[in-house]
């Protein structure tokens, strides 16, 4: 694995991550119920539905 792929990843997973917390307060500040904010995560955090390219 090259830097390139390397940074990738990294970027890719912190990403993942903030978007995780992202979802998660907002499912706390609507006070969502257990399926919606089921239905929220599935929506939202779907891996690879985004890339992070390095030019």
């Amino acid at each position: 694995m090259d830097y390139y792929q390397m940074a990738e990843k990294v970027l890719y997973d912190l990403w993942y991550e903030y978007a995780e917390r992202l979802v998660e307060e907002v499912i706390k500040a609507c006070n969502m119920t257990g399926d919606q904010a089921l239905a929220f995560r599935q929506i939202y955090l779907r891996p690879n539905e985004f890339m992070v390219v390095i030019k």
